[in-house]
């Protein structure tokens, strides 16, 4: 019979695994000493997609640590829909290895671009523009359905909103960087999924 340790050691792994992902591959660009400027996104957007990141991240720690603590934001969940969870987290590790290889030091917090920054177009990128994203939300919905908590949930769906907010004025800025070209790429590539046409 499978028990609340059995999941909560898989989202130790797992939480433990995109760790040491994130970094590998996002602490290079974060080392680079270049500030960037979050003001930009406005306070708004700001304060609310940090919060809602952490509280996520800081429920699934909780969650690791002892299930108990989160057991009010518990919700009754089929076993096989909360292993479905753990495999999208699985599927979306070596997406977000691929995603976060391709854009390299490109990376930022913001919608704010670096003064190095080039236009990224290989990779994921030569389909989606915004792919981090996409891989991002994968994970996201993964341990809300592995953790079984609503708040994980919530706090996922607060975020991934707040990133459709502050979209436009990353594209915005790319497209001020960028020019014709980005309006080009633009043309080709989907938002967060791939364009069927």
């Amino acid at each position: 019979m499978i028990t609340e340790s059995t999941f909560r050691i898989a989202a130790a792994v797992l939480f433990i695994c995109l760790l040491i992902v994130l970094f590998r591959y996002r602490g290079p660009s974060e080392r680079q000493g270049e500030k960037i400027s979050w003001r930009e996104e406005g306070w708004f957007v700001m304060v609310t997609l940090r919060t809602a990141g952490f509280s996520m991240w800081l429920s699934i720690l909780v969650y690791v640590i002892n299930p108990r603590w989160m057991a009010w934001s518990q919700v009754s969940l089929p076993a096989g829909l909360r292993w479905v969870g753990a495999g999208l987290v699985v599927l979306a590790m070596p997406l977000a290895v691929w995603v976060l290889k391709s854009i390299g030091k490109n990376i930022t917090q913001t919608v704010g671009i670096r003064k190095k920054h080039q236009l990224v177009t290989h990779g994921p990128y030569r389909w989606i523009r915004h792919p981090l994203y996409t891989v991002g939300t994968l994970i996201f919905i993964g341990f809300s359905l592995l953790t079984a908590s609503w708040f994980t949930a919530v706090a996922a769906l607060i975020g991934f909103v707040m990133l459709l907010v502050r979209l436009p004025q990353e594209e915005a800025n790319l497209i001020g960087r960028f020019g014709d070209e980005y309006r080009e790429y633009m043309q080709m590539t989907g938002r967060l999924f791939p364009r069927f046409y």
